[in-house]
């Protein structure tokens, strides 16, 4: 009997070390899930800001009547320039 009682213990002792290992496990889980829906939401704004500012600039290409390539485009990368 002494010796089931050691052995119920035991398997006592190690079931409550897997809960708090699950436990620990679900936790970690629970902050990465938070994580990464913050994440999800950071990148959402700012796709949404790049896609204002790429409006933007057509509105601004369009009212000066600036070409993509032309030579008035203070963009235009002056290494390409042949002068």
């Amino acid at each position: 009997m002494v010796s089931g009682k050691n052995i119920l213990h035991f398997l006592i002792f190690i079931l409550l070390i897997l809960v708090y290992l699950l436990y620990q496990k679900s936790s970690e889980n629970h902050k990465m899930y938070q994580i990464l829906g913050d994440q999800d939401e950071t990148i959402r704004t700012q796709v949404r800001a790049i896609e204002l500012q790429q409006i933007y600039i057509r509105q601004l290409q369009y009212s000066y009547g600036i070409n993509q390539n032309s030579w008035e485009n203070p963009l235009y990368d002056n290494a390409q320039r042949t002068d």
